[in-house]
C-alpha cells in the first residue's frame, strides 16, 4: 500500500471536495467518502471523573489527541494494579495510537459489571467510533468479564460500525493460561462473534507492569489500517515499549489457541520472536466462519457499508429514479475501483472484485419506489476472486 497511499489519500481529498459540491448542486457526480477505520473508544476507571469547572466526565466520550492530553483531563496512574486503562493508553500512543475515545466510569475505587455495561452504553450513537476496548474489565469478578464482553459484542453487531478488542484473564503460568482460555471459550457465548477479536498473554511494559494486550492492538491496528490499509492484517508487528510478555507460549498452545475445532472460537496470540514480542495471529472470534474468520476481512467490509450509507446522506432530497440510481451505482463502482486498484480486492478484472446492483426489478419494487426506498447490492471478492461476500443497503429518501 506504500506507493499507492499518496494516491489514495488524493483521491480521498478530491472526494471530500465533490461531496461538499453536492450538497449545493445536485447535478455534480455523487463521491463516497472513506469512514476513518481506527478511532477507537477506551472505557474504564480514572483518576479524574470532572472537569475543572465541575461539569462531570462520567460516561461521557470524550476525545483525547496523545498521551499528555489523557494525562491532562483524566489524571494520573492508580497505586492499584487493577485500573489498568492509564498503562494500556500509555502502550496505545507508543504503538501506533492517534485520536480516541475515554469514556470514564468512575475513580480508582472498585471494578463494577454495570460500569463499563453504562459506558458501553454511552457510546452506542457515537458513529465516529470504530474500535471498542476495556482493559480494567479483565479483573472484573466471577463471570462479570464475559457479560460485559457479551453485552460488547451485541452493540458492535446491532451498530454495525466498531469491533471490539477482547483480553483474556491473567495468567502466570502455562497452567493457568490453559484454565484461562478455557474458561473464557466456555462463557464468551456464539453470537456476533465476528465482531471481535481476543489477545493472550499479557503484556510486560518497562516498569514491569502487567498489561492486557487490548490497548496495545487498538494502537497496532492504528498503526497498519493508517501505513498499509484496512484490509491488511494486524499481525506480525512488534510490540514497543514492551520488555517481554508475562508468560512463554509453546507452538501447541498458540495452534490450540488459533485453531478450536470444537469450539470454533479463536484467540490471537503474542510470541517472543528475536527477543521481540510481536503479533502472531489476526483472526476474528468466529474462527470456523469461512466468510468473516479473518479481522481484516470484517473489519474492511464494515468500514466499506458505513462509507457508503454516510455517503448517500447526500442524495436524500433526489428523485427515486433511474437517473438517482445511476448516480449512486456509478459512485459506489468508482469508489470499488479504487480499492481494487490499491489491491485490498481480489481478481484481476473489476468483474472478479466487485458488482453492484440497484433499481427497479433489480433490487427493488414498485412499492419500494413509491415509498421512496432505495435498496441497493454489493458484492466483494475479500478472500479470492469472483467469490463475493454480499452486503445490503437500504435507505429512504425525503
Amino acid at each position: 500500500m506504500k506507493s499507492l497511499h499518496v494516491p489514495f489519500l488524493i483521491f480521498c481529498f478530491v472526494c471530500c471536495i465533490n461531496a461538499r459540491s453536492q450538497i449545493t448542486n445536485p447535478n455534480l457526480p455523487l463521491s463516497i467518502i472513506t469512514s476513518p477505520s481506527a478511532v477507537p473508544v477506551f472505557i474504564g476507571y480514572t483518576e479524574k471523573t470532572e472537569w475543572p469547572s465541575g461539569k462531570s466526565l462520567l460516561y461521557v466520550p470524550t476525545k483525547i489527541s496523545s498521551f499528555l492530553d489523557f494525562k491532562i483531563k483524566f489524571g494520573g496512574a492508580s497505586k492499584s494494579e487493577k485500573f489498568l486503562l492509564y498503562p494500556s493508553l500509555e502502550l496505545y500512543f507508543l504503538n501506533g495510537g492517534t485520536a480516541c475515545y475515554i469514556v470514564s466510569i468512575g475513580s480508582y475505587n472498585q471494578l463494577r459489571k454495570n460500569d463499563f455495561i453504562k459506558g458501553i452504553q454511552a457510546v452506542k450513537k457515537n458513529t465516529s467510533i470504530s474500535l471498542m476496548a476495556f482493559p480494567d474489565a479483565v479483573d472484573l469478578p466471577d463471570n462479570d468479564l464475559y457479560m460485559v464482553q457479551r453485552y460488547a459484542l451485541n452493540q458492535a453487531a446491532n451498530v454495525g460500525n466498531r469491533f471490539c478488542l477482547f483480553d483474556i484473564k491473567e495468567a502466570a503460568n502455562a497452567v493457568e493460561h490453559q484454565a484461562a482460555i478455557t474458561e473464557f471459550k466456555k462463557n464468551i457465548g456464539t453470537d456476533y462473534l465476528s465482531f471481535g477479536a481476543a489477545y493472550a498473554p499479557f503484556i510486560l511494559n518497562k516498569k514491569n507492569t502487567r498489561i492486557p494486550p487490548s490497548a496495545v492492538m487498538a494502537g497496532i491496528y492504528c498503526k497498519v489500517d493508517q501505513t498499509k490499509g484496512v484490509w491488511k492484517a494486524p499481525a506480525n508487528e512488534k510490540i514497543s515499549g514492551c520488555t517481554g510478555l508475562a508468560i512463554t507460549l509453546s507452538n501447541t498452545d498458540i495452534a490450540a489457541m488459533t485453531v478450536d475445532t470444537k469450539s470454533g472460537i479463536s484467540i490471537n496470540a503474542l510470541r517472543m520472536l528475536n527477543k521481540n514480542a510481536v503479533v502472531w495471529g489476526a483472526r476474528t472470534l468466529d474462527g470456523n466462519n469461512n466468510e468473516w474468520r479473518y479481522i481484516p476481512v470484517r473489519r474492511f467490509f464494515m468500514i466499506v457499508q458505513q462509507s457508503i450509507k454516510n455517503s448517500l446522506q447526500q442524495i436524500v432530497t433526489l428523485p427515486n429514479n433511474n437517473t438517482t440510481w445511476q448516480k449512486i451505482k456509478t459512485a459506489i463502482e468508482n469508489y470499488f475501483f479504487t480499492y481494487w486498484q490499491s489491491g485490498a480486492l481480489k481478481g484481476s478484472k473489476p468483474n472478479e472484485a466487485y458488482f453492484v446492483k440497484i433499481g427497479l426489478g433489480e433490487t427493488m419494487t414498485a412499492v419500494d419506489v413509491q415509498q421512496k426506498r432505495i435498496i441497493i447490492e454489493y458484492g466483494l471478492s475479500l478472500l479470492r476472486p469472483a467469490a463475493f461476500t454480499v452486503g445490503k443497503i437500504t435507505m429512504k429518501l425525503k
